[in-house]
């Protein structure tokens, strides 16, 4: 006589799903620190295969232009200063 295993299904609930949309920086923005770096797991409290899924999202959204790759506070706006040749000469 063949039996089957009866092993049961995990159900898939609305909190285990996580969609993830690279076209929505607001909700990406919870995964940026305040450098513009992604977040890791272990401080996001993702699992390992929604923090692939996030990344991927955040880095498709940076080459689109969606997201900036770094803060703007880190520019200052104001000129770049210029190197005097004088000094490096030997």
């Amino acid at each position: 006589m063949i039996m089957k295993n009866d092993t049961k299904k995990k159900k898939v609930t609305a909190k285990s799903v996580m969609q993830i949309d690279y076209k929505d920086p607001v909700s990406l923005s919870k995964y940026l620190a305040d450098g513009g770096k992604i977040v890791p797991s272990r401080i996001s409290k993702l699992k390992m295969s929604q923090q692939k899924m996030v990344t991927k999202a955040i880095k498709k959204a940076r080459n689109l232009g969606l997201l900036s790759i770094g803060m703007d506070h880190y520019d200052t706006g104001s000129k770049v200063e210029q190197i005097n040749p004088a000094t490096f000469e030997v």
